[in-house]
């Protein structure tokens, strides 16, 4: 039964089916070695994991995206339709086969995806449809797993819609982009930072601080974050940096942790606090999210973080 009020967010991206590997340790060049599970289903893609984490936290999510009608187009729908995400902009294509991922996760909880299926494509009319079916939602996230032409025009329009862009480059492209003046946040990590410099003939990287003010110069985004795995976050804003550290605890498995504290930041900015309650909240939600197995069930709801986290209740 779907959340007969108003959409608040647009997730306008990726979905397909996750298979997780856990192992004691990333194989060796021709080495062969048993995993200790393999689990099928339990694992989407960014885009749907996002907005089942954003469906989590209590706020009314639609999802926009393309499938292939094969087995695994269908795989992991059921997690939102559980989550109450509008998928009536979730296009079926026959001719396109769905996206799959590969989540390889070592006995210290660290991960390395492969994907493999097709990006999804999608036309003019379609970005255009889907922007227009939720006017109410404010807010539009995508990124870089559908096609990544593509998702800069869903963000472009989105942002002459009057939307609040949220774009997450990841995967990293391999062809210049150019500036994004109109995405309002940018969410990556180091790898995917040093990337789009390296793509902008940045030669020297320097440290994260450097890396964001190098970023800010070449993208033109207003605001970034830029994700330091176990360590924390840098959020530039105004041409402000400041640092948020993460909430230290014993990783189970970090699948996941960069879309839920991507959710977690969207979803106190869509109840209004600031960019800086954002990122501290968004610390904590992922620091559950870490502390289970897989994607879709460790994504702790509203409920659960009021519990556990009664202060951070003014970002809920």
């Amino acid at each position: 039964m779907k959340s007969s009020n108003p959409i608040q967010a647009l997730v306008f991206h990726s979905h397909g089916v996750g298979q997780i590997l856990r192992l004691p340790a990333f194989p060796k060049k021709g080495e062969t070695i048993w995993t200790s599970s393999w689990e099928i289903g339990n694992d989407g893609a960014k885009g749907s994991n996002v907005a089942v984490a954003l469906s989590n936290l209590g706020i009314t999510t639609a999802f926009a995206g393309k499938v292939g009608t094969d087995i695994l187009g269908e795989i992991g729908l059921d997690w939102l339709n559980r989550s109450d995400v509008d998928l009536s902009c979730l296009i079926h294509d026959p001719q396109m086969p769905s996206m799959i991922g590969m989540v390889l996760i070592d006995d210290k909880g660290e991960n390395s995806i492969l994907l493999g299926g097709a990006s999804a494509h999608f036309t003019e009319q379609e970005i255009r449809t889907a922007i227009h079916a939720f006017p109410s939602a404010d807010f539009l996230i995508t990124g870089f797993e559908i096609h990544i032409p593509d998702a800069l025009k869903i963000a472009r329009y989105g942002k002459q819609c009057k939307k609040y862009v949220i774009l997450n480059p990841s995967p990293t492209p391999t062809f210049d982009i150019g500036p994004l003046p109109w995405v309002d946040l940018l969410i990556l990590n180091q790898p995917e930072s040093e990337a789009l410099l390296t793509l902008q003939g940045v030669r020297t990287i320097g440290t994260p601080r450097e890396q964001l003010l190098q970023l800010h110069k070449q993208y033109l985004c207003p605001n970034i974050i830029l994700t330091l795995g176990g360590e924390g976050s840098l959020l530039l804003e105004q041409e402000k940096i400041s640092f948020f550290p993460s909430k230290k605890v014993s990783v189970v498995d970090t699948s996941g942790a960069g879309d839920s504290f991507l959710a977690a930041v969207a979803a106190c900015l869509i109840r209004g606090s600031s960019l800086s309650n954002a990122c501290r909240f968004a610390a904590v939600y992922a620091s559950y999210t870490v502390q289970k197995r897989g994607t879709f069930p460790a994504f702790a709801s509203r409920q659960y973080i009021l519990e556990h986290e009664p202060a951070y209740a003014g970002c809920l």
